[in-house]
């Protein structure tokens, strides 16, 4: 018999990414279940923070997503079809859909989580893609 593993993971413990785009879009993201992590192997939960301003760059990738919104109101582009979204609201995205620039249009940061898969392996950042197969370009920074 496998032996079931519990893991609950405090808040206080993520380190949070600050994730610049190449046209200059900032945003903050916390993954929470990753393979990295935990070695979940069939999905991935984090959860991305706008700041009022800016945005989370146009992207696909390889895997659907799920994004629900916590605080704050946002407004989430997925096929350049825009969708106003606020506490409760829930966006999917298809495998390979285009989506983004998502934007916080709140005068408070606009939060919500994400859940993707299935996660073959730790997310890279060629893993992300824009439409045509060019390469999205984005650093990240640890911060404390």
């Amino acid at each position: 018999m496998t032996e079931r593993k519990v893991l609950i993971k405090r808040g206080e413990y993520y380190n949070p990414t600050r994730v610049l785009g190449q046209e200059g879009e900032v945003f903050v993201t916390r993954s929470t279940i990753c393979q990295d992590s935990t070695g979940a192997k069939t999905f991935r939960m984090g959860m991305t923070e706008i700041e009022p301003g800016n945005t989370v760059f146009a992207h696909c990738h390889d895997c659907e997503e799920a994004m629900y919104v916590l605080e704050g109101e946002g407004v989430f582009v997925i096929d350049g079809e825009e969708y106003p979204a606020k506490p409760g609201d829930t966006a999917f995205v298809q495998s390979g859909q285009l989506h983004g620039p998502h934007r916080c249009v709140s005068s408070d940061a606009f939060r919500f989580l994400y859940v993707t898969g299935p996660v073959v392996r730790p997310q890279l950042p060629e893993d992300n893609y824009a439409p045509g197969g060019g390469k999205v370009y984005f650093r990240t920074e640890r911060m404390e």
